[in-house]
């Protein structure tokens, strides 16, 4: 014990959501538990509340006198005790009994209170998910690729009647509005391919991939700034109207 170096810790068994009390090896990071003789490894254990982990109970807790947890009930770690393992657990809701709100829980010594609690994660739903992650999908870029549909006719039909440099407008409006609307991972892949179906159905000699010009680089310039740019202009217009909104108050 005294060259693994052994403290109190709380973990969870592979595959389990459950919490249990075990000891923790400083030296090597792996759990231990007591089984009466001696201590024995738990294979696959990862450690259960550190800051930052969110639980639930499972099942009312009485804390009489003091207080009352009901089930299904949340809260968050905000603070482990490194030599003892006590963690401090902030719950969501009021608990006059306690203080700060804060549930300390102790290996070893409140293993009633902790089996009645799990660790969780927050469930997205399918509309969060698809609002923040939908340039990391393939339907995300194929929906962003799809834009040159769009942007490929109006340029050629502008290129018959403007100069030159002009169609690229709505290769770069295509690639803003990407980066907007579906997210910076399809605009990037949509400024990458962009440059090769300008310089293809643009350029002379048409239908002919030819190597690019000094406008065509500045070009690809603009669409890959698009990208990293446009991403963030709705939060950042949000915060410029906020901040007028305070100095006008």
């Amino acid at each position: 014990m005294n060259e693994l170096n052994l403290r109190p810790t709380f973990y969870r068994p592979r595959g389990l959501s459950e919490v249990r009390s075990g000891w923790r090896a400083e030296t090597t990071g792996d759990v231990f538990t007591h089984n009466g003789t001696g201590f024995e490894l738990v294979v696959g254990a990862k450690l259960a509340l550190q800051p930052g982990t969110r639980v639930r109970f499972h099942r009312s807790l009485d804390l009489h006198p003091t207080d009352y947890i009901e089930a299904d009930e949340r809260g968050i770690v905000s603070h482990v005790e490194a030599e003892t393992g006590t963690v401090s657990v902030l719950l969501e809701g009021v608990h006059n009994g306690l203080g700060g709100n804060t549930l300390a829980l102790t290996p070893h010594d409140d293993d009633e209170a902790v089996s009645a609690l799990e660790t969780y994660k927050p469930r997205m739903s399918l509309g969060a998910r698809v609002q923040r992650e939908p340039s990391e999908t393939a339907w995300g870029i194929a929906a962003g690729l799809a834009t040159l549909l769009v942007t490929v006719p109006l340029s050629l039909t502008l290129h018959e009647f403007m100069p030159e440099r002009m169609p690229a407008l709505f290769f770069i409006v295509g690639v803003a509005w990407v980066a907007v609307a579906i997210g910076k991972r399809a605009a990037l892949v949509l400024a990458a391919v962009t440059p090769f179906v300008y310089n293809v159905l643009i350029i002379p000699p048409s239908h002919t991939l030819t190597p690019f010009t000094a406008w065509e680089w500045v070009l690809v310039a603009t669409y890959l700034v698009s990208a990293l740019i446009f991403p963030s202009a709705p939060r950042a217009f949000e915060r410029l109207k906020a901040l007028g909104a305070r100095k006008l108050a």
